[in-house]
């Protein structure tokens, strides 16, 4: 995280570095959801499993609120991807999955283009390593892998697994639980498959209000991230000693920046450039 460190502010108010931070988050945020309100859904839903995952096992303050934001942008690389590769109803040629796979490698490389999001990028670049080795773009193998991405993985793979898409319906819960224990060991983390299938079987991780981002846009989407945020701080616990000690942050930073503090000027132009390529996709 280089040298960016987030202490809770004294005065209540954000600290500048991490408003540049979380403005720069909720802009890419934003183009996302410009490109592809699916996609973007899928990441607010991705982002609370993962955080509820994280925490329940332990993970630091400091890791779950890498998890958190990572999660909402796992998938911004798939804005470089063709969008009529994302929705084939077909099976994909071998060049075609190819194409997709590199989505990761490209949320990667546009994370690590800014100093603040530079922490995210390896996370987002090893979700779809598989835990046996197999998976891409690096082949990371067991513990090779972040753990921000192990969390990640289970949490999106979860996500896709109970939503619609043009290839297949939703599966049922308790399908999409199967398929990751069974595959547990060989894609995903088990020890992380089980905690996730006891959180789910004891009612603990809360998306009972998943929001919608159907509607006028902008209002919906502030809704759905303004709901991630208190999500998170309903489910965040005192800080435990060792994280006291490491000089972790004791409450969520809001994902939305303080009026008046804008990152507009820092990252308006290549961001802007971002969204115009989204649009020709």
């Amino acid at each position: 995280m280089g040298s960016l460190r987030f202490w809770p502010p004294s005065n209540g108010r954000a600290s500048r570095p991490e408003v540049l931070l979380l403005e720069a988050v909720e802009m890419l945020f934003r183009i996302l959801y410009l490109g592809d309100k699916l996609v973007a859904l899928h990441s607010i839903r991705t982002a609370a499993y993962a955080a509820h995952l994280a925490r329940e096992c332990r993970a630091s303050n400091r890791s779950v609120f890498t998890v958190r934001l990572a999660g909402l942008l796992h998938d911004i690389g798939k804005l470089g991807v063709p969008r009529h590769l994302l929705y084939k109803a077909g099976t994909l040629l071998p060049e075609e999955f190819e194409a997709i796979k590199r989505h990761a490698e490209y949320g990667a490389h546009i994370l690590d283009q800014y100093t603040p999001l530079r922490f995210l990028a390896k996370p987002v670049r090893h979700v779809h390593e598989n835990f046996d080795g197999t998976g891409y773009p690096d082949g990371l193998k067991g513990h090779e892998i972040p753990l921000e991405s192990r969390i990640l993985a289970v949490a999106d793979a979860f996500d896709a697994l109970t939503t619609d898409r043009p290839y297949r319906q939703a599966l049922p819960v308790e399908e999409a639980l199967r398929i990751l224990t069974l595959d547990a060991g060989r894609r995903w983390d088990p020890e992380l498959v089980e905690v996730f299938r006891r959180l789910w079987v004891e009612g603990r991780l809360g998306l009972a209000s998943t929001p919608s981002l159907d509607g006028d846009g902008k209002g919906q989407l502030d809704s759905a991230l303004q709901w991630l945020s208190r999500l998170e701080w309903e489910m965040r616990g005192p800080l435990r000693p060792e994280e006291k000690a490491a000089g972790e942050i004791s409450t969520p930073p809001r994902l939305l920046g303080p009026k008046g503090e804008s990152a507009g000027q820092q990252w308006g132009a290549p961001l802007t450039s971002l969204a115009v390529a989204c649009r020709q996709r």
